[in-house]
């Protein structure tokens, strides 16, 4: 561990102000300004980043050669730093990212550091820093932390050149939880691709567990437990895609477990799991052209659902493969089993 001024690394002052201590840990390289810290200063494992010449430039040994004076710079005890490309002012990843946030984190660390000094406090705070950045085909990953998280998601406009991750607990979903009030628990309207993993979902007074809508919008969920929700668990709409990629849980009520409209639903092939007493005006409702891929499915668990089982409209399907009018979970006959008479539907 060494502490390297400025002036000594770069002779001319073109580093950021104060000085900067260089760490090895498990073979990540880390900056830390340990004085004047500000925007200049840069805080990510796996990289040093500086301020020189106006530019931004990372530490990359394996990828550049000799100091040129521009594109590469070297500081006085040999290292190497690359100049980075700029699109639109934005910093461009040159590799994988993760950002953390956690319930006693601050929205004003810089999320890269897994603790109460480092990770963001909301999730908001990431998706919104994310906007900020072109991730240049790398995987960007959202990692929430245990605990009860209440501001949830709106990723309202889309990451730019790459796929973000929004994950909690994977193994143990219910120790992470998104609770909102009077506001989806993830929604995203961006028009892209988000993935979402590890989590228990729940809403009060309004707002969906999974809100995804707008044409090219789509949300790939993995291991959620759908609690007790004000409106739906999983809402598609305006031409959206929202697919199970792995079997999940059900332990709330909602409005309806699903509503799909001129939209894409796929849950074919998963194993929901079922607890409690449970109850919903349909457990799953489709109108206006959307298309339900839902074959395949199982029902298990301890569990009483009262309700519709299932409402087809408008031109509308839920295929199930031939798993009858008996198929989903509910105490009441669905409706919509013919293009030809009211409500228009078709359940096949």
């Amino acid at each position: 561990m060494s502490i390297i001024k400025p002036s000594q690394a770069f002779p001319g002052n073109n580093w950021v102000s104060g000085d900067v201590q260089t760490f090895i840990k498990q073979l990540a390289i880390c900056v830390d300004a340990v004085a004047d810290v500000n925007d200049n200063d840069f805080e990510q494992w796996l990289w040093i980043y500086v301020k020189a010449k106006g530019a931004l430039y990372r530490y990359a040994p394996a990828e550049v050669a000799s100091d040129n004076g521009n594109t590469v710079l070297q500081d006085n005890i040999g290292r190497r730093y690359a100049k980075q490309a700029s699109s639109g002012g934005r910093e461009v990843l040159s590799d994988d990212r993760t950002y953390y946030v956690r319930t006693d984190g601050n929205d004003s660390n810089t999320g890269f550091f897994d603790t109460a000094g480092g990770a963001f406090l909301t999730i908001q705070k990431a998706w919104d820093t994310i906007q900020s950045i072109d991730l240049g085909g790398h995987a960007v990953v959202i990692q929430v932390g245990a605990g009860t998280h209440t501001g949830g998601l709106d990723a309202a406009s889309p990451a730019i050149g790459g796929l973000v991750t929004l994950q909690g607990d994977v193994a143990s979903p219910a120790n992470v939880v998104i609770s909102t009030t009077a506001k989806h628990a993830i929604s995203n309207t961006s028009g892209s691709y988000l993935q979402v993993k590890g989590f228990k979902l729940q809403t009060t007074s309004s707002g969906n567990c999974i809100n995804c809508q707008n044409g090219g919008s789509r949300i790939d969920f993995s291991n959620i437990d759908f609690g007790a929700c004000a409106g739906r668990h999983i809402n598609a709409g305006e031409y959206s895609i929202v697919n199970a990629a792995t079997d999940y849980a059900i332990s709330g009520s909602a409005v309806r477990h699903a509503s799909v409209s001129v939209s894409y639903l796929g849950l074919s092939g998963r194993t929901v799991t079922i607890s409690g007493t449970l109850a919903f005006s349909q457990f799953i409702l489709a109108d206006r052209q959307s298309y339900c891929n839902v074959f395949g499915m199982t029902f298990t668990g301890s569990y009483t659902v009262t309700g519709q089982r299932f409402n087809v409209q408008s031109g509308a399907i839920i295929s199930t493969g031939g798993g009858g009018a008996s198929y989903f979970p509910g105490s009441s006959a669905g409706a919509g089993t013919d293009f030809s008479t009211s409500p228009w539907g078709l359940y096949t």
